[in-house]
């Protein structure tokens, strides 16, 4: 199984905006949809962490990946043009599939332990949804 890890950096308003209606979703039923990655390879049975928070202090929460939907499940509130202009390569936004994760099993912890744990560099911020070097186990 792999691990992807996305920063929800607190400058982008729609970014925030989204994760503030996932984590609503979540609460609410146990469940909540997301957007794969750029190049839909996020599976059922993988883990996506969310890194949120401020620069110097940020946390990074785990989800199981439950579910796999297509394009035609995509929430109207998206951003149906971009997301972030700091990916080197544009694409088009509307041909990411949608993920359900499970707050079954979640964990959080400190951005800057899993870093360490994971020998990422000090500095390192992923860009966009990456796959991360080490996977996580949510049960």
């Amino acid at each position: 199984m792999a691990t992807y890890i996305v920063r929800i950096s607190p400058n982008n308003t729609r970014a925030v905006k989204d994760f503030e209606n996932f984590q609503t979703e979540i609460q609410e039923h146990g469940t909540a949809t997301w957007d794969k990655d750029a190049k839909n390879r996020i599976r059922a049975g993988h883990t996506l962490g969310f890194i949120t928070g401020p620069t110097v202090n940020p946390t990074v929460t785990f989800y199981r990946v439950t579910t796999e939907l297509s394009t035609n499940n995509r929430n109207s509130t998206w951003d149906t043009e971009i997301y972030t202009t700091s990916q080197a390569v544009q694409h088009d936004i509307n041909t990411r599939q949608v993920i359900v994760l499970t707050q079954q099993g979640s964990s959080e912890q400190s951005f800057w332990d899993y870093k360490t744990s994971c020998n990422y560099k000090t500095r390192y911020m992923p860009r966009g949804t990456t796959k991360a070097k080490v996977h996580v186990q949510c049960p």
